[in-house]
């Protein structure tokens, strides 16, 4: 595929044949004349490969043994011929204009990141039914996604070699990893453009991982500590960003405790805070917090939880929703 506009979409599936065909036939249907559908068999043990089969030379099909979704991903991105890369889950479809818009946004610009909204729905629901998210406006990844990831995958379209340049997916992370994607773009200096349509259907099902907090909790702490590393590197965008990152460090660490999340992933981001904190960005406290800080350090966070959620139920509930 020599053509400049192609796209290659990486499609990662397993134990989700029954939802591969929704897929790959929303990525054929695409208005855009240049598509590479790559689907990556992940060790799947149900009927992936011979549904991928049935597609013939229309895709490329890639079996590697079960490394989790970025490694397929990566799989996937190895494989890949196309200038852009988009990055859609075998659960999840795309209209038929999609790529097309999220092509034309780019501008034939390799540093920028282009987001979509998207339809959520559940289950067996027409994704037309769903629910409608429109994308930010404006979208700034920096520092956007240091407060949140605010579109699933196939939401996005970016540019292979800046894929590549930032070394891809992180295969430590079991979740999370688009957004750490995202962030490492981010922080290597990418534009982001916001597209006023909603392209993309994100199903939901009990075997999402988006449902499982809080797996999805501790590795949104692993990728804003990897973050924070990042950042503290660049002085530049330490002094800019700092705030920020002090910012979402307090309220995610809150998030651990209120979570009852595993000591090591407190502790991780404990330290972050405490070396904002050294660096001038703290969260401004009463005197009454800055002395139970003194006198009894991270325990002193704890039992501020441990009052919330007996006398303010509902800033207890900030904590105990979401993972951002």
């Amino acid at each position: 595929m020599s053509d400049t506009a192609t796209v290659s979409v990486v499609i990662p599936c397993y134990r989700q044949a029954h939802f591969l065909p929704q897929a790959v036939d929303s990525v054929l249907a695409q208005s855009h004349p240049s598509v590479q559908p790559i689907v990556v068999d992940d060790g799947s043990d149900d009927d992936t490969a011979a549904v991928a089969r049935r597609y013939g030379d229309r895709i490329v099909y890639v079996h590697k043994s079960n490394g989790g979704l970025s490694s397929a991903r990566n799989a996937g991105i190895r494989v890949a011929e196309g200038r852009y890369l988009h990055f859609l889950d075998a659960d999840d479809s795309l209209h038929p204009d999609a790529l097309a818009v999220l092509v034309e946004a780019m501008g034939a610009n390799d540093n920028r990141l282009c987001l979509m909204g998207f339809r959520s729905f559940e289950g067996d629901v027409p994704p037309e039914q769903g629910t409608e998210c429109q994308p930010p406006t404006p979208f700034s990844p920096l520092p956007d996604f240091l407060h949140r990831n605010p579109a699933p995958p196939n939401c996005y379209l970016c540019s292979r070699a800046l894929v590549l340049r930032v070394g891809g997916f992180d295969e430590a992370l079991r979740s999370c990893e688009d957004w750490d994607l995202w962030l490492r773009l981010a922080i290597h200096g990418v534009d982001g453009v916001s597209v006023p349509f909603v392209g993309a259907y994100y199903r939901r099902h009990a075997a999402s991982m988006s449902r499982n907090r809080p797996l999805m909790l501790i590795s949104r702490a692993r990728v804003l500590v990897r973050a924070w590393h990042r950042i503290a590197a660049k002085p530049e965008l330490y002094a800019r960003w700092g705030p920020d990152l002090a910012e979402v460090a307090h309220r995610v660490r809150r998030r651990l405790l209120a979570g009852g999340a595993p000591a090591e992933s407190i502790a991780e981001v404990s330290r972050c805070v405490h070396e904002l904190r050294a660096a001038g960005f703290g969260i401004p406290a009463s005197f009454q917090k800055r002395l139970l800080d003194a006198l009894l350090g991270d325990r002193g966070e704890w039992l501020v939880m441990r009052y919330m959620q007996r006398f303010d139920p509902q800033a207890w509930s900030f904590y105990t929703e979401g993972v951002w």
